[in-house]
């Protein structure tokens, strides 16, 4: 019998939505961590739903640079919603970081105040899925294949680093990023995953019937940017 690596199993299948939900599941399951870094996206999202369904009480923190952005607005519409279908406790914190710069010093500011004034020493996040899933707009133009491995190239200096650094003594884990998704992604033709209407394909398959419509068509927006 094969021994190493663990999960051989998912090495080299086809996409099945069934295996991805439950490996997805398989990998939250593993991590210690009731916090989820939520920003009403599509990808936090799901983290949240996948979340609920495992543990009794989920913690959410989602950052903005005023009241009135649009990341809050989402988050209250989808933890309401999941609120009512799960019956379970959401612990949701909204943290205004005012005229604290964009990028990395935003990342800084937002981990900072979690170590803090919120004491939160773990969290999950959803960094990584949009390289994986063909999640940005650059996706759809010319050169798909191009595009998806230059913007998978820089995932590591651009974002994993500065994630690293900037996430000072709070603890990040990164469920979409575990080996066992890994191995799944490699099995997903880019033309599965994307086409000249929809970014994210997979992912919209999997929201359906879970998520709210709202979080299912929302724009993308960059971390905390403006309206």
């Amino acid at each position: 019998m094969i021994k190493y690596p663990q999960y051989w199993n998912l090495i080299g299948l086809k996409y099945n939505k069934a295996i991805f939900i439950e490996t997805l599941k398989s990998v939250l399951a593993d991590i210690p961590c009731e916090n989820l870094s939520y920003s009403g996206g599509l990808d936090s999202s799901l983290l949240l739903y996948f979340m609920l369904e495992l543990r009794k009480e989920v913690k959410t923190f989602t950052v903005a640079c005023h009241e009135d952005h649009p990341d809050i607005k989402y988050s209250m519409l989808c933890i309401n919603q999941l609120k009512n279908k799960f019956h379970k406790q959401i612990d949701s914190d909204w943290i205004i970081l005012k005229n604290t710069g964009i990028g990395d010093d935003l990342v800084s500011a937002f981990y900072k105040n979690l170590y803090t004034t919120k004491g939160v020493r773990s969290i999950i996040a959803g960094d990584g899925i949009d390289e994986f899933m063909c999640g940005y707009y650059k996706h759809q133009g010319n050169n798909k294949e191009k595009v998806y491995y230059n913007l998978m190239w820089k995932l590591q200096k651009e974002q994993l680093l500065p994630l690293d650094k900037n996430s000072h003594e709070v603890e990040i884990y990164l469920p979409y990023l575990d080996n066992r998704m890994l191995s799944l992604y490699a099995g997903i033709p880019l033309t599965a995953q994307i086409d000249s209407r929809n970014r994210k394909k997979i992912l919209l398959s999997l929201a359906k019937g879970k998520l709210p419509k709202e979080i299912i068509e929302r724009r993308k927006y960059g971390f905390c940017t403006g309206i």
